[in-house]
């Protein structure tokens, strides 16, 4: 049973670990294409005690997401992808095929980026490179105007403008 606290907040009031159990099967066969008057027959139960079934493991599926550490699932992520770094190298080194050597590099280079985009969307990466290498694509000569096309390009970057090439 499903009840409001004075907050507004619902939560589950103790229910039995059969009628948890009820509730999130329901709830899987629903996900899974059956219909009400199907899971209710199944069961043998109502058609309305399917719907409070349904609205129970609604809120227990939530209670077991606030229950997930995040830290401890990126740790467990970032592990994961800097042990396939590691080990693609290590295979590298220690092949003896030119293209074992390259299917390795490959491997490394894609978990590489992989790992860089999981920093990135998480946060841990926040700032943007602050060198820009600008050599062939700056127009002047002047070491004067080189440095103040450089800043200049380096500004448009840091505001997200697109330049093309960078």
């Amino acid at each position: 049973m499903i009840s409001l606290t004075p907050q507004g907040e619902d939560t589950i009031k103790a229910i039995s670990l059969g009628r948890k159990e009820r509730a999130l099967k329901a709830h899987e066969m629903f996900e899974g294409g059956a219909k009400v008057g199907q899971i209710a027959q199944y069961f043998g139960i109502s058609r309305r005690m399917v719907f409070l079934d349904l609205k129970v493991a609604k809120r227990l599926h939530r209670e077991a997401v606030d229950t997930i550490d995040q830290g401890e699932i990126l740790g467990g992520e970032i592990a994961f992808w800097r042990q396939v770094v590691r080990q693609a190298m290590r295979d590298y080194n220690l092949s003896q095929s030119e293209n074992g050597k390259i299917g390795f590099l490959r491997v490394a280079s894609e978990a590489r980026a992989k790992l860089q985009k999981l920093y990135q969307d998480t946060g841990l990466i926040t700032t943007l490179p602050t060198r820009i290498s600008l050599e062939e694509g700056n127009p002047f000569s002047d070491p004067e105007f080189r440095k103040e096309y450089a800043a200049l390009m380096k500004k448009a970057r840091e505001k997200g403008v697109k330049i093309h090439g960078l």
